[in-house]
């Protein structure tokens, strides 16, 4: 097995998509699939595609605001265009079978709970 696909494969290795605009950044140790991003920019995140994330789909203002209503900081993002910048990510844990841990999950008990950008 070649050394680039066992590094794929190691737990906690997350995966960059970058444009010149934004970067995403997937922790799938984190995702619990509730599928958010898929439904907020389906021309951006297609779990059925290769890669599942193609930043052209959307402008990264929209990105952005699809990877913040990730509920367990799966998706993350840094901007490169003068955007602004996520918050701060705090720390989550996830214990098996996928209870999520932090004082954000609190707020997530409502389906329409979401991380917020400030000034948004």
């Amino acid at each position: 097995m070649s050394e680039g696909l066992e590094e794929r494969k190691k737990a906690g290795v997350a995966r960059e998509y970058r444009d010149d605009r934004i970067s995403v950044y997937w922790a799938p140790q984190l995702c619990i699939h509730t599928a958010n991003c898929l439904s907020a920019e389906p021309e951006v995140f297609d779990a059925g595609r290769r890669p599942w994330i193609v930043l052209e789909g959307a402008d990264a203002d929209a990105v952005a605001d699809a990877v913040m209503r990730c509920p367990t900081g799966a998706l993350s993002f840094t901007r490169h265009d003068g955007g602004e910048d996520e918050p701060a990510a705090e720390e989550v844990t996830v214990d098996p079978p996928g209870t999520v841990r932090s004082s954000f999950a609190a707020a997530c008990a409502s389906s329409t709970a979401r991380r917020e950008l400030p000034g948004r």
